[in-house]
């Protein structure tokens, strides 16, 4: 009867420390999500950057021969 109980005792510590470690993992899961959460918009902005810059790189040799016509 006590070797039972002491396995009782032994599970019961070994389930609570699962639980303390679980409920570390699932913090650290909604701080990753939002962390993505919070890097949408930033992609965003890297791809309207990128967007922009192809524009402008696309188009500037024309600018530029308009220019030296010009002159």
């Amino acid at each position: 009867m006590d070797d039972t109980r002491d396995k009782v005792i032994a599970l019961e510590v070994k389930v609570e420390q699962l639980s303390e470690t679980v409920e570390r993992l699932a913090s650290a899961i909604e701080r990753l999500t939002s962390l993505l959460d919070q890097a949408k918009g930033a992609k965003w902005a890297i791809g309207l950057m990128l967007f922009a810059g192809g524009v402008v790189s696309s188009y500037l040799p024309t600018v530029i021969r308009w220019v030296a016509a010009m002159k």
